[in-house]
C-alpha cells in the first residue's frame, strides 16, 4: 500500500509542490502542516505549523499532545525521505520535553535521524515559535516497513 505522506514529499522533494503547500492528510491539515525543507545528506527536514486558539487546553495554552504531533509529524516525514518508496513508517515510542508555553501563531519543527537502520530509526526534533523560542523537543524511533 502506498503512502500518500510518502507522495506528496517526493513530490516537494522534486519541486512539483509548493513550499506552502498544506500537508494533504488529516493531521496536516489539523495542524496546518507544510514541509519548509528538507536535506537529505543530512539526514534533516523542517516543517512549519499553525497554532490556534482551538488548540489550547483549559490553561489556555496550546495542549501538550498537539505540540507532540507536531514534533512526530516532522520527524516521521523526515524517515520518510528516507525510505524505499514502497515503504512506510510508524511511531513505536516518543518522548517529549515541554519547555515554554505555546500560545496561536507560528511554529518552525526541525527533525534530525540520529541513527537509520533496516527496519528501526530514531530520530530527534525540536519545535519553536516565530520569535525564536524553543517550546519543545522531542526523540522518537520509528518502526519501518
Amino acid at each position: 500500500m502506498k503512502n500518500p505522506d510518502k507522495d506528496f514529499l517526493e513530490k516537494f522533494k522534486n519541486g512539483d509542490v509548493d513550499k506552502n503547500a498544506t500537508i494533504p492528510s488529516p493531521i496536516g491539515e489539523y495542524l496546518q502542516a507544510s514541509i519548509i525543507d528538507v536535506d537529505d545528506d543530512a539526514y534533516k527536514l523542517s516543517m512549519g505549523f499553525e497554532g490556534q486558539d482551538h488548540m489550547y487546553n483549559g490553561a489556555g495554552v496550546i495542549q501538550g499532545g498537539i505540540l507532540t504531533s507536531m514534533l512526530d509529524t516532522t520527524m516521521a516525514f523526515n524517515v520518510l525521505s528516507h525510505v524505499k518508496l514502497e515503504q512506510s513508517t510508524a511511531t513505536i515510542s516518543i518522548n517529549t520535553d515541554f519547555l515554554n508555553a505555546a500560545k496561536t501563531g507560528s511554529f518552525v519543527a526541525e527533525a534530525e535521524i540520529t541513527r537509520m537502520g533496516r527496519n528501526i530509526a530514531f530520530a530527534k526534533a525540536t519545535l519553536k515559535n516565530a520569535e525564536g523560542t524553543l517550546i519543545a523537543s522531542a526523540t522518537a524511533n520509528f518502526a519501518i516497513s
